[in-house]
């Protein structure tokens, strides 16, 4: 599957999930927050496009992609109710939402029981990797 169809196919997944969460307005229009990341990652033009699906085809919404920090200030946008959408990575809102890794409290932000997780926006592959003496 070429690279703009996989994107196209993720993008119409998580407008079905966001879909799901929000509903439709009947009659006023509602605005809706979409925490992304930096505009040179993946987070920013990915949540540019669901935007712009939830812009075309969802009446009585619309929405806009913001530029944040990513997932650790994500989980927190959306558990202060400041995003009503965000994109963060399965760990980053794992340790949120047991109060762990970062948000054991002791250097930063505690546990956020709040978050729910809509789906998977696409797949990802993390590499680990050290110095061969450390």
């Amino acid at each position: 599957m070429n690279r703009c169809k996989q994107l196209s196919t993720h993008l119409k997944r998580a407008l079905r999930a966001v879909l799901l969460v929000v509903g439709t307005a009947a009659y006023a229009q509602v605005g809706l927050s979409i925490a992304t990341g930096g505009t040179g990652g993946v987070y920013f033009p990915y949540g540019g496009g669901l935007a712009e699906l939830i812009n075309s085809y969802v009446d009585g919404y619309s929405a806009a992609a913001e530029v944040t920090g990513a997932s650790v200030e994500n989980v927190g946008l959306i558990s202060r109710g400041d995003s009503d959408v965000a994109l963060a990575l399965a760990d980053t809102v794992f340790q949120a939402y047991t109060g762990t890794g970062r948000f054991d409290g002791a250097d930063g932000p505690s546990q956020l029981p709040n978050l729910r997780a809509l789906g998977s926006a696409y797949p990802i592959a993390v590499h680990l990797v050290t110095l061969a003496d450390s």
